[in-house]
């Protein structure tokens, strides 16, 4: 088990490598995870002290055949957590994806905040993608929770404007799926 003491700032990057891994985050400790490329495994986090933070990040480029399966759970217990996923795929040929995440906010978690996000491109016909965002919440004195999960193919409004604008179809689509995949910076 990973700990992030308390008022520690951490950033970690999970590889294809881990199949398993627990953290655990104490007072006003904070932590970014990024997780990228085929792989399956599940992740458990738990936010054991007041003020402790998370922000998870996870990105896929499937290609042939690959596949990426996480579990994700993140346990909130303490007050004034927060917790934010934003997790993306971009799959071609018969690439795969499956997304099972879950927010869990405890009975001593009062004025918690998470927002779980899960977003996929298919990019052939082939692929796939299964998301499973979930909440739980055992507590009345939530600051603000919610959920989401799109699966798509490019827009095809988005894909007319660059082609408009002079660039070919496979270098259009491309630049979407980059812009669809890229890290916002955070301020």
């Amino acid at each position: 088990m990973l700990i992030v003491s308390k008022g520690e700032e951490r950033h970690i990057r999970l590889t294809g490598e881990i199949e398993e891994e627990q953290i655990q985050i104490q007072d006003r400790g904070s932590a970014m995870i990024f997780i990228e490329g085929p792989q399956c495994m599940t992740l458990i986090v738990v936010l054991a002290g007041a003020d402790a933070s998370l922000e998870v990040i996870g990105r896929f480029r499937g290609t042939g055949t690959e596949r990426q399966e996480i579990i994700l759970h993140i346990i909130q217990q303490a007050p004034r957590t927060s917790a934010r996923v934003d997790f993306r795929a971009a799959l071609s040929g018969a690439s795969f994806s499956s997304f099972d995440g879950l927010i869990r906010v405890e009975q001593g978690a009062a004025e918690a905040r998470g927002f779980l996000a899960y977003k996929a491109l298919l990019l052939s016909p082939s692929a796939k993608a299964k998301p499973i965002p979930r909440l739980e919440v055992l507590t009345k004195d939530v600051a603000s929770l919610g959920h989401a999960a799109s699966v798509g193919k490019i827009d095809a409004d988005q894909l007319f404007y660059l082609q408009s604008r002079g660039l070919p179809r496979e270098q259009a689509e491309m630049l979407i799926i980059d812009g669809f995949l890229a890290i916002p910076k955070m301020a």
